[in-house]
């Protein structure tokens, strides 16, 4: 068995990094990025199993939805 993780950013703002900025062209990179005070990523656990060829997601949340309350960190306060 081989288990892995998966990240969804689709919630999570792009961020833009400019790239080869000593070179003649320069370029851009762009990254999901949670910012403070964002949206962050939600990581999801599976197990696949190279025998049967089956993957189980694993339920790390209780069944809950992930937000700040479940995944057990605090919100960015502000000042």
């Amino acid at each position: 068995q081989v288990a892995f993780y998966r990240f969804d950013e689709s919630k999570v703002p792009d961020y833009y990094v400019l790239t080869s900025q000593v070179d003649i062209q320069d370029g851009q990179d762009i990254e999901a990025y949670p910012k403070t005070g964002g949206v962050n990523p939600v990581a999801d656990l599976y197990i696949y199993n190279i025998e049967t060829k089956k993957t189980i997601k694993v339920d790390t949340r209780d069944g809950k939805p992930a937000d700040n309350d479940v995944v057990e960190f605090a919100p960015a306060t502000k000042r």
